[in-house]
Protein backbone atom coordinates (compact mmCIF):
# COMPACT_ATOMS: atom_id res chain seq x y z
CA UNK A 1 0.00 0.00 0.00
CA UNK A 2 1.25 3.37 -0.68
CA UNK A 3 1.80 6.17 1.53
CA UNK A 4 1.01 9.92 0.76
CA UNK A 5 1.51 12.82 2.74
CA UNK A 6 -0.95 14.93 1.81
CA UNK A 7 -0.61 19.46 1.87
CA UNK A 8 -2.56 22.25 1.98
CA UNK A 9 -2.88 25.84 1.78
CA UNK A 10 -3.76 27.63 4.96
CA UNK A 11 -4.96 30.62 2.58
CA UNK A 12 -4.67 30.97 -1.02
CA UNK A 13 -0.87 32.52 -0.99
CA UNK A 14 0.08 29.30 1.66
CA UNK A 15 2.30 27.52 -0.46
CA UNK A 16 1.91 23.53 -0.69
CA UNK A 17 3.52 21.80 2.25
CA UNK A 18 4.15 18.85 -0.44
CA UNK A 19 2.29 15.46 -1.85
CA UNK A 20 3.86 12.73 -2.33
CA UNK A 21 2.78 9.11 -3.16
CA UNK A 22 5.43 6.13 -2.91
CA UNK A 23 4.07 2.94 -4.73
CA UNK A 24 6.00 -0.75 -5.78
CA UNK A 25 4.55 -0.96 -9.40
CA UNK A 26 3.67 2.63 -10.10
CA UNK A 27 0.83 4.78 -8.44
CA UNK A 28 -2.05 3.07 -7.00
CA UNK A 29 -5.86 4.04 -7.64
CA UNK A 30 -6.20 5.76 -4.35
CA UNK A 31 -2.97 8.03 -5.31
CA UNK A 32 -4.45 8.41 -8.62
CA UNK A 33 -7.53 10.13 -7.21
CA UNK A 34 -5.40 11.69 -4.89
CA UNK A 35 -3.41 13.59 -7.44
CA UNK A 36 -6.51 14.18 -9.33
CA UNK A 37 -8.05 15.77 -6.62
CA UNK A 38 -4.45 17.75 -5.67
CA UNK A 39 -4.88 19.01 -9.57
CA UNK A 40 -8.58 19.98 -9.18
CA UNK A 41 -7.92 21.65 -5.81
CA UNK A 42 -5.14 24.16 -7.71
CA UNK A 43 -7.42 24.84 -10.27
CA UNK A 44 -10.32 25.83 -8.10
CA UNK A 45 -12.15 22.77 -9.17
CA UNK A 46 -13.69 22.61 -5.25
CA UNK A 47 -16.26 20.09 -5.95
CA UNK A 48 -14.91 17.93 -8.14
CA UNK A 49 -11.74 17.52 -5.99
CA UNK A 50 -13.63 16.55 -3.50
CA UNK A 51 -15.16 13.96 -4.88
CA UNK A 52 -11.67 12.69 -5.97
CA UNK A 53 -10.37 13.04 -2.30
CA UNK A 54 -13.36 10.93 -1.26
CA UNK A 55 -12.47 8.47 -3.40
CA UNK A 56 -8.99 8.16 -2.21
CA UNK A 57 -10.12 8.10 0.64
CA UNK A 58 -12.23 4.89 0.18
CA UNK A 59 -9.51 2.94 -1.45
CA UNK A 60 -6.89 3.92 0.99
CA UNK A 61 -7.95 5.62 4.22
CA UNK A 62 -5.30 8.75 5.11
CA UNK A 63 -4.81 11.53 7.20
CA UNK A 64 -3.52 13.33 4.58
CA UNK A 65 -6.30 12.93 2.23
CA UNK A 66 -9.04 13.79 5.03
CA UNK A 67 -7.06 16.90 5.45
CA UNK A 68 -7.64 17.88 1.70
CA UNK A 69 -11.30 16.71 2.42
CA UNK A 70 -11.42 19.61 4.33
CA UNK A 71 -9.80 22.16 2.36
CA UNK A 72 -12.50 21.54 -0.13
CA UNK A 73 -15.47 21.33 2.43
CA UNK A 74 -14.23 25.02 3.34
CA UNK A 75 -13.70 26.62 0.26
CA UNK A 76 -17.36 25.08 -0.89
CA UNK A 77 -18.53 26.60 2.53
CA UNK A 78 -18.83 23.40 4.66
CA UNK A 79 -17.72 25.33 7.46
CA UNK A 80 -18.97 22.68 10.19
CA UNK A 81 -17.65 19.69 7.90
CA UNK A 82 -14.61 20.80 7.69
CA UNK A 83 -14.40 22.32 10.99
CA UNK A 84 -15.02 18.55 12.47
CA UNK A 85 -12.10 17.42 10.27
CA UNK A 86 -9.54 19.70 11.49
CA UNK A 87 -10.59 19.41 15.47
CA UNK A 88 -9.96 15.49 14.80
CA UNK A 89 -6.30 15.88 13.00
CA UNK A 90 -5.46 18.21 15.53
CA UNK A 91 -5.78 15.55 18.12
CA UNK A 92 -4.42 12.78 16.23
CA UNK A 93 -2.41 13.51 13.32
CA UNK A 94 0.72 12.17 13.33
CA UNK A 95 2.43 14.33 10.86
CA UNK A 96 2.97 17.10 13.34
CA UNK A 97 3.65 20.10 10.31
CA UNK A 98 -0.01 19.34 9.21
CA UNK A 99 -1.63 18.84 12.96
CA UNK A 100 0.22 22.23 13.63
CA UNK A 101 -2.17 24.16 10.55
CA UNK A 102 -5.33 22.15 11.75
CA UNK A 103 -5.11 23.37 15.07
CA UNK A 104 -4.94 26.89 13.65
CA UNK A 105 -7.20 26.18 10.89
CA UNK A 106 -9.87 24.70 13.23
CA UNK A 107 -9.63 27.54 15.41
CA UNK A 108 -10.57 30.09 12.41
CA UNK A 109 -13.48 28.29 11.51
CA UNK A 110 -14.36 27.59 14.93
CA UNK A 111 -14.84 31.35 15.33
CA UNK A 112 -16.61 31.71 11.73
CA UNK A 113 -19.44 29.10 11.55
CA UNK A 114 -22.93 30.29 12.78
CA UNK A 115 -24.56 28.39 15.65
CA UNK A 116 -28.44 27.86 16.47
CA UNK A 117 -29.35 27.33 19.95
CA UNK A 118 -32.52 24.96 20.66
CA UNK A 119 -34.41 26.10 23.80
CA UNK A 120 -37.27 23.78 24.96
CA UNK A 121 -39.09 26.28 27.22
CA UNK A 122 -42.26 24.09 27.80
CA UNK A 123 -41.52 20.19 27.02
CA UNK A 124 -44.40 17.88 26.32
CA UNK A 125 -44.33 14.14 26.39
CA UNK A 126 -43.27 12.56 23.27
CA UNK A 127 -41.53 15.79 21.63
CA UNK A 128 -39.47 15.53 18.98
CA UNK A 129 -36.89 17.80 17.22
CA UNK A 130 -35.15 17.70 14.46
CA UNK A 131 -32.65 19.59 12.44
CA UNK A 132 -32.59 19.39 8.93
CA UNK A 133 -33.30 15.90 9.44
CA UNK A 134 -31.72 14.91 11.89
CA UNK A 135 -33.37 14.25 15.76
CA UNK A 136 -31.70 16.51 17.90
CA UNK A 137 -34.37 16.43 21.24
CA UNK A 138 -31.69 15.33 23.19
CA UNK A 139 -28.62 17.09 21.29
CA UNK A 140 -26.62 19.86 22.99
CA UNK A 141 -28.51 23.10 22.89
CA UNK A 142 -26.05 24.75 20.42
CA UNK A 143 -25.70 23.73 16.99
CA UNK A 144 -23.03 24.29 14.80
CA UNK A 145 -24.75 25.42 11.53
CA UNK A 146 -23.40 26.67 7.92
CA UNK A 147 -24.70 29.28 5.99
CA UNK A 148 -28.29 28.56 3.84
CA UNK A 149 -31.48 27.37 4.85
CA UNK A 150 -32.44 25.16 6.98
CA UNK A 151 -35.53 23.18 8.88
CA UNK A 152 -36.42 23.13 12.59
CA UNK A 153 -39.65 20.51 13.09
CA UNK A 154 -41.19 20.06 16.19
CA UNK A 155 -44.00 17.14 16.48
CA UNK A 156 -45.43 15.63 19.24
CA UNK A 157 -49.02 13.19 19.44
CA UNK A 158 -51.86 15.14 17.60
CA UNK A 159 -49.32 18.33 16.85
CA UNK A 160 -46.45 19.69 14.32
CA UNK A 161 -44.94 22.96 12.93
CA UNK A 162 -42.18 23.30 10.40
CA UNK A 163 -40.46 26.20 10.96
CA UNK A 164 -37.46 27.48 8.12
CA UNK A 165 -34.33 29.69 9.65
CA UNK A 166 -32.38 31.15 6.94
CA UNK A 167 -28.47 31.89 8.08
CA UNK A 168 -27.04 34.49 5.51
CA UNK A 169 -23.83 34.93 7.13
CA UNK A 170 -21.17 33.18 9.24
CA UNK A 171 -20.86 34.17 12.60
CA UNK A 172 -25.21 34.53 13.07
CA UNK A 173 -26.21 33.27 16.26
CA UNK A 174 -30.32 32.27 16.45
CA UNK A 175 -31.75 30.94 19.16
CA UNK A 176 -35.11 28.71 18.69
CA UNK A 177 -37.40 28.44 21.47
CA UNK A 178 -39.94 25.55 20.77
CA UNK A 179 -42.79 26.52 22.96
CA UNK A 180 -45.08 23.07 23.03
CA UNK A 181 -48.35 24.50 23.73
CA UNK A 182 -51.82 23.99 22.74
CA UNK A 183 -52.73 27.58 22.81
CA UNK A 184 -50.06 29.27 20.81
CA UNK A 185 -50.25 33.08 20.23
CA UNK A 186 -50.53 34.79 16.59
CA UNK A 187 -47.28 35.15 14.91
CA UNK A 188 -45.68 38.13 15.43
CA UNK A 189 -42.57 39.67 13.62
CA UNK A 190 -40.45 42.43 15.80
CA UNK A 191 -36.72 43.25 16.03
CA UNK A 192 -34.75 41.96 18.82
CA UNK A 193 -33.97 44.33 21.47
CA UNK A 194 -30.07 45.18 21.15
CA UNK A 195 -27.65 43.79 23.09
CA UNK A 196 -23.58 44.33 23.31
CA UNK A 197 -21.31 40.76 22.32
CA UNK A 198 -19.17 40.16 24.83
CA UNK A 199 -17.21 37.20 23.89
CA UNK A 200 -15.31 35.24 26.25
CA UNK A 201 -11.64 35.63 25.81
CA UNK A 202 -10.48 32.45 27.76
CA UNK A 203 -10.82 30.43 24.04
CA UNK A 204 -8.57 32.77 22.49
CA UNK A 205 -5.74 33.14 25.11
CA UNK A 206 -5.19 29.17 25.41
CA UNK A 207 -5.36 28.85 21.30
CA UNK A 208 -2.63 32.32 21.70
CA UNK A 209 -0.88 30.00 24.25
CA UNK A 210 -1.33 27.13 22.29
CA UNK A 211 0.11 28.06 19.27
CA UNK A 212 3.10 29.88 21.07
CA UNK A 213 4.00 26.41 22.35
CA UNK A 214 3.69 24.74 19.42
CA UNK A 215 6.26 27.40 17.73
CA UNK A 216 8.75 26.99 20.33
CA UNK A 217 8.30 23.40 20.55
CA UNK A 218 9.31 23.30 16.49
CA UNK A 219 12.03 25.42 17.44
CA UNK A 220 13.56 23.17 20.01
CA UNK A 221 12.97 20.05 17.57
CA UNK A 222 15.08 22.28 15.35
CA UNK A 223 17.69 22.74 17.64
CA UNK A 224 18.24 19.05 19.11
CA UNK A 225 18.33 17.36 15.82
CA UNK A 226 21.22 19.73 15.19
CA UNK A 227 22.67 19.06 18.53
CA UNK A 228 22.32 15.48 17.29
CA UNK A 229 23.91 15.57 13.92
CA UNK A 230 26.80 17.59 15.34
CA UNK A 231 27.29 14.27 17.85
CA UNK A 232 27.42 12.11 15.26
CA UNK A 233 29.98 13.79 13.63
CA UNK A 234 31.93 14.38 16.77
CA UNK A 235 31.28 10.60 17.00
CA UNK A 236 32.70 9.48 13.77
CA UNK A 237 35.89 11.82 14.42
CA UNK A 238 36.48 9.90 17.69
CA UNK A 239 36.13 12.98 19.76
CA UNK A 240 33.97 10.69 22.06
CA UNK A 241 33.51 13.21 25.17
CA UNK A 242 32.11 15.62 22.65
CA UNK A 243 29.57 13.70 21.09
CA UNK A 244 28.73 12.49 25.09
CA UNK A 245 28.14 16.47 25.13
CA UNK A 246 26.54 16.94 22.44
CA UNK A 247 23.68 14.15 22.63
CA UNK A 248 23.15 14.68 26.23
CA UNK A 249 21.99 18.09 25.01
CA UNK A 250 20.43 16.77 22.20
CA UNK A 251 18.10 14.40 24.06
CA UNK A 252 17.51 17.75 27.07
CA UNK A 253 15.88 19.63 23.82
CA UNK A 254 14.12 17.01 22.62
CA UNK A 255 12.10 16.35 25.52
CA UNK A 256 11.74 20.13 26.35
CA UNK A 257 10.27 20.15 22.24
CA UNK A 258 7.91 17.35 22.87
CA UNK A 259 6.63 19.12 26.46
CA UNK A 260 5.95 22.04 24.61
CA UNK A 261 3.79 19.93 21.58
CA UNK A 262 2.05 18.36 24.18
CA UNK A 263 1.63 21.45 25.77
CA UNK A 264 0.47 23.60 22.53
CA UNK A 265 -1.73 20.69 21.08
CA UNK A 266 -3.65 21.19 24.34
CA UNK A 267 -3.78 24.05 24.67
CA UNK A 268 -4.85 24.78 21.03
CA UNK A 269 -7.74 22.29 21.33
CA UNK A 270 -8.59 23.87 24.80
CA UNK A 271 -8.90 26.52 23.36
CA UNK A 272 -11.14 25.44 20.61
CA UNK A 273 -13.54 23.19 23.05
CA UNK A 274 -14.06 26.68 24.99
CA UNK A 275 -15.41 28.84 22.04
CA UNK A 276 -17.45 26.10 21.09
CA UNK A 277 -18.89 25.71 24.60
CA UNK A 278 -18.68 29.27 25.40
CA UNK A 279 -21.93 31.11 25.90
CA UNK A 280 -23.12 34.02 23.29
CA UNK A 281 -25.11 37.14 24.70
CA UNK A 282 -24.77 38.55 21.42
CA UNK A 283 -27.60 39.50 19.97
CA UNK A 284 -29.17 36.13 18.22
CA UNK A 285 -32.18 35.43 16.11
CA UNK A 286 -35.00 34.38 17.72
CA UNK A 287 -37.65 31.67 16.23
CA UNK A 288 -40.61 31.13 18.70
CA UNK A 289 -42.78 27.98 17.13
CA UNK A 290 -45.87 26.43 19.15
CA UNK A 291 -47.18 23.65 17.56
CA UNK A 292 -51.00 23.44 17.32
CA UNK A 293 -53.40 20.51 18.35
CA UNK A 294 -54.36 19.07 15.22
CA UNK A 295 -51.00 20.04 13.18
CA UNK A 296 -51.44 24.22 12.89
CA UNK A 297 -48.59 26.16 14.34
CA UNK A 298 -47.52 29.86 15.22
CA UNK A 299 -44.40 30.93 14.70
CA UNK A 300 -42.62 34.10 16.76
CA UNK A 301 -39.81 35.67 14.87
CA UNK A 302 -37.83 37.94 16.54
CA UNK A 303 -33.97 38.89 15.89
CA UNK A 304 -31.13 40.64 13.83
CA UNK A 305 -30.55 38.84 10.36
Amino acid sequence: MSVRAASSALAAALAVLGASAVAQAGPSAADQAFQQGRDQLALGKYGEACTSFARSERLDPQQGTRFNIAQCDEKLGRLVAALAIYLDLAQHDANPQRKVIAVKLAADLAARVAHIHLRVTHGAPGLVVTLDGVDVTAAPDDVAVDVGMHVVVTSQPGASTRTPVEVRAERADFEVQIDAVSSPPPVVIRPAAAGAHHRDRRPLVAVAVGSAALVAGSVFGVLAHGRWSDAKDADARGDVARANTLADQASTRGTVATGLFVLGGLGAVLGVTLYLTSSRDEQATRVTAAPVTGGGAAVVFAGHF
